[in-house]
């Protein structure tokens, strides 16, 4: 009877001390201070996401939209609220408006991937199912933002691309302009929201 329990236990502690072997073969080499010190750097918050985090405050927006280029905007006015979340990595966005008649609320989080040397941007909104994400550059420490993306239409299905614009005109205020491109057709002119602090 004790054989046939220590045949088992024997088994599984061979199986354990194997499985022990490989993982410290896996395990990557220790890393040195100057290593840790590196990645750390990586990892934290840099000049661009400090330009960024300027942003938070209480805003009122006027937005217009154009739902056909050859007529007038639909004009209505937004508000927005951005705040800084985990420890100045990220900006993140509150918007509170109207569409097409219809109550219209959105969520964003921006930021900077220090690697690629891209602001990024990822938009919920309670008009959509489809998170968008924009991958943008600035030539001028992110006074003036350039993102570009893409998202399905709704009716047809087919890709739309999207160019936006943020310029900081001054402290208190900046433009967020969308472009888009459709199939077979030119860029236009979507969208323009004015964003102004509130004081």
């Amino acid at each position: 009877m004790r054989m046939r329990l220590a045949v088992p236990v024997l088994c599984l502690a061979l199986s354990v001390s194997a499985f022990r072997a490989a993982a410290e073969e896996a395990a990557p080499p220790a890393m040195d201070e100057a290593a840790l010190k590196a990645m750390l750097e990586k990892m934290s918050p840099g000049p661009e996401h400090a330009a960024l985090m300027k942003q938070a405050g209480a805003y009122e927006i006027a937005s217009k939209v154009w739902m056909d280029p050859s007529k007038p905007p639909e004009e209505t006015k937004a508000s927005a609220t951005f705040s800084v979340i985990l420890e100045g990595r990220y900006l993140r966005q509150e918007f509170q408006g109207s569409m097409m008649g219809q109550p219209f609320t959105g969520l964003g989080i921006e930021g900077y991937d220090k690697e690629k040397k891209e602001y990024v941007c990822i938009w919920f909104d309670s008009m959509g199912l489809i998170p968008f994400t924009l991958r943008g550059k600035s030539t001028d420490g992110g006074k003036n933002i350039e993102y570009y993306g893409s998202l399905p239409c709704p009716m047809d299905g087919k890709e739309v691309k999207q160019r936006y614009t943020c310029q900081h005109l001054d402290e208190n205020t900046f433009t967020f302009t969308m472009y888009e491109t459709r199939e077979g057709s030119k860029e236009v002119k979507g969208m323009e929201m004015t964003y102004t602090r509130k004081k």
